[in-house]
């Protein structure tokens, strides 16, 4: 690449690089806000239009920005396997309102979620994850208090069918399961053979 053409591209490159990094600090500061607070289902809206805004800034730049790690096949198996378990239990007390308070469970949840929030934390560029996960073991310790102290059988909901405790529990656990998936599933795309061919191509 010739000198004049070689530094127009890192100019582009150094700009797409401070718009990424801009859009990527909005969102880490959203995601922390949404984290010490109630989460609404808009307030989950205007955060992935915000994940699909930095997504197209760097899909566009020209350049090859990564503010985000790679596709981890542990964490998306590990978060199913979490979903996996909680709906199972959730099955359990909407058929069963008198199923009693299962600690096996519970201890369950805590050990799974702890070893994907350590492995979360220790890759490279995964602090957004990192605190989604650590966002789902608050919902599961607070959803572990409840179940704990509810006396059975539990009083299910007329709207839904199901026990208050599960109908409000279920929604947070999805809202946060859906979110770690979404990005895990933009990551393992991003990553594929044909992504990159274009990235490169588009670079020169």
């Amino acid at each position: 690449m010739p000198g004049s053409l070689a530094t127009l591209h890192l100019f582009r490159c150094q700009r797409a690089y401070g718009a990424c990094q801009s859009v990527m600090n909005g969102l880490v500061r959203m995601r922390r806000s949404m984290h010490h607070a109630p989460c609404s289902q808009s307030r989950e809206r205007r955060y992935w239009i915000g994940v699909v805004a930095w997504m197209v800034v760097a899909a566009t730049s020209g350049c090859t920005v990564r503010l985000i790690g790679d596709y981890d096949d542990t964490i998306d198996k590990g978060i199913t396997d979490v979903q996996q378990s909680a709906e199972l239990y959730f099955a359990k007390l909407a058929s069963t309102p008198s199923t009693p308070y299962d600690q096996s469970f519970h201890d369950n949840m805590t050990a799974k979620l702890a070893v994907l929030k350590s492995r979360a934390s220790s890759l490279p560029m995964y602090s957004i994850i990192a605190e989604q996960v650590e966002s789902l073991q608050k919902t599961f310790a607070d959803f572990q208090t409840l179940d704990k102290g509810a006396p059975r059988p539990l009083v299910t909901d007329p709207t839904t069918h199901k026990p208050f405790l599960v109908s409000n529990t279920e929604g947070a656990v999805t809202v946060s399961v859906e979110s770690i998936l979404k990005l895990e599933l933009a990551l393992k795309r991003g990553s594929s053979p044909s992504a990159a061919t274009t990235t490169t191509a588009a670079a020169h």
